[in-house]
């Protein structure tokens, strides 16, 4: 019986050992769509690359679907950098620093007085400025089995070009509500 005992152990080890080791592949990339921004028509797209289970970079690319006869935000180029705070790889509660370089459309109106004639008028022309800023967010990320992403984010970013312009924005949002996939 010992002897049996003893075959079938030694059977059961060698059949452990013999057996090959599985390579867990991780998942290092994100695509993801942005619909908080799309509900004020500006839909982005976004990748991001994790580094470790700690940091990854990533890039959105944001353009207005409202049309050139509209004012505000045109397109937003916006490279940013993670920091997770979580257990798992690249989940739970991050901070995100992040740099955008954008371009936006201002009205501007000229009066114009004469005073021989009384005469008065308004001239009215559109103005094109392209910002750069740098901005912070904060924000959740969740991730399911079958690695479709989830996150909730906010943030804000300073713009640091043409601020002293009539009509040009001093601060850039950075706001999500995105769903994604992790490949």
């Amino acid at each position: 019986m010992k002897k049996l005992i003893l075959i079938v152990f030694i059977g059961i080890q060698v059949i452990g050992l013999s057996q090959k080791e599985e390579v867990v592949k991780l998942q290092n990339n994100e695509l993801k769509v942005n619909f908080g921004m799309t509900l004020f028509g500006l839909p982005e797209i976004s990748y991001d690359r994790i580094l470790t289970n700690e940091y990854s970079v990533g890039i959105s690319l944001t353009y207005s679907a409202l049309g050139k006869e509209n004012y505000g935000t045109t397109y937003m180029i916006t490279p940013n950098f993670r920091l997770f705070f979580g257990k798992n790889r690249a989940k739970g509660f991050f901070m995100e620093a992040n740099a955008s370089l954008f371009e936006e459309r201002v009205r501007k109106s000229d009066y114009y007085y004469y005073e021989y004639s009384y005469d008065s008028y308004y001239t009215s022309h559109t103005t094109k400025y392209t910002n750069f800023g740098l901005g912070m967010a904060a924000g959740y990320k969740l991730i399911s089995s079958s690695r479709w992403v989830g996150e909730l984010y906010a943030g804000l970013g300073r713009n640091f070009l043409n601020n002293t312009n009539k009509g040009s924005i001093d601060f850039y949002p950075r706001l999500g509500f995105i769903v994604g996939r992790r490949f």
